[in-house]
C-alpha cells in the first residue's frame, strides 16, 4: 500500500511545485517541447508501475522501485536542463526527487 501511495503522490507533488514555483511561466512552455519532457517522466512512471508491479515479486522489491523513480526523474531533470534553460524547472524535479527519497528512508524502509 506504501509504494501504490508513494507512485500516486509523487506526480502529483512534481506537478504542484512547478506551478508553485514557476506560476504564470509556466504557461509559456505549454506550446513547447516543455510541456511534453515534464509528462514524459510521468507517463514511464505510471506504465512502468502499472505493469512490473501487476508481478508478486515487483510488490517487495524496494530497490526496483527507488531505482525506477531516481531514473525517471533524472531524465526529467537532465532534459529540462537541456530544453528549458529556465533552472526552475529542473530545480523543482530534483527537490521532488529528495522529497521522495526522504519518504522512502523514513516510511518505507
Amino acid at each position: 500500500m506504501t509504494w501504490t501511495l508513494l507512485i500516486t503522490i509523487v506526480p502529483v507533488i512534481h506537478q504542484t511545485l512547478a506551478r508553485a514555483v514557476m506560476g504564470k511561466d509556466r504557461e509559456d512552455v505549454s506550446n513547447t517541447d516543455g510541456k511534453t519532457i515534464y509528462y514524459t517522466g510521468i507517463i514511464v512512471l505510471v506504465i512502468t508501475g502499472l505493469v512490473v508491479f501487476a508481478a508478486m515479486e515487483a510488490k517487495v522489491d524496494i530497490a526496483f522501485w527507488t531505482l525506477l523513480m531516481i531514473s525517471v526523474m533524472l531524465y526529467q531533470a537532465l532534459m529540462e536542463r537541456l530544453y528549458l534553460p529556465d533552472p526552475r524547472y529542473y530545480i523543482v524535479t530534483l527537490l521532488t526527487l529528495a522529497a521522495t527519497l526522504v519518504y522512502v528512508l523514513f516510511f518505507v524502509l
